[in-house]
C-alpha cells in the first residue's frame, strides 16, 4: 500500500493575502477543505500565498507558492476606452445624419417661379409674382 504524503489528517494549509508587501489576512486551513473566502478587503491587487504545513515542522516560507489576484472592473463598469468609441459612434452618426439632411436640402431645392393669378368676383384681376 502507498503512503499518501501529507496525509490529510495532519496536514493543513496556511493562505496569506498580502498587499503592497504588508500582510492584510492570514488563515490556516485543513488540507481536506483548502479553501476558505477572506472578507472585508479593499478593492486593489493582492497577492495571495498559500504553503503546507506540518504539524511539529517548522513553517518553510521557500516552498510558498503565490499569486497575483485582480479584480475585473470589465464586469462592472464600462471602461473609459469603451465610453470614448460609444462617443465618436454617436458624434459620427449625428454628423452624418445632419450632412444628408442638408444635401437633401440643397439637391432638392426648388427654383420654380411662383406666379399665382387671382380673380375677384368684379372681374378685375390681382396677379402675384415672386421671383
Amino acid at each position: 500500500m502507498t503512503k499518501i504524503y501529507p496525509e490529510v489528517s495532519t496536514c493543513q494549509v496556511s493562505i496569506v493575502i498580502f498587499e503592497q508587501g504588508l500582510v492584510l489576512s492570514q488563515r490556516t486551513v485543513n488540507c481536506s477543505d483548502a479553501s476558505y473566502t477572506f472578507v472585508g478587503l479593499s478593492e486593489g491587487p493582492y497577492r495571495a500565498c498559500a504553503s503546507i504545513v506540518l504539524t511539529g515542522l517548522p513553517l518553510d516560507n521557500n516552498k510558498r507558492r503565490c499569486i497575483s489576484v485582480f479584480r475585473n472592473h470589465h464586469d462592472i463598469l464600462m471602461s473609459s476606452l469603451d465610453i470614448a468609441m460609444i462617443s465618436l459612434f454617436v458624434v459620427f452618426c449625428l454628423v452624418l445624419l445632419i450632412s444628408i439632411w442638408g444635401l437633401r436640402r440643397l439637391l432638392f431645392k426648388s427654383n420654380f417661379q411662383r406666379i399665382n393669378v387671382l380673380f375677384n368676383l368684379r372681374g378685375k384681376q390681382i396677379s402675384t409674382i415672386d421671383m
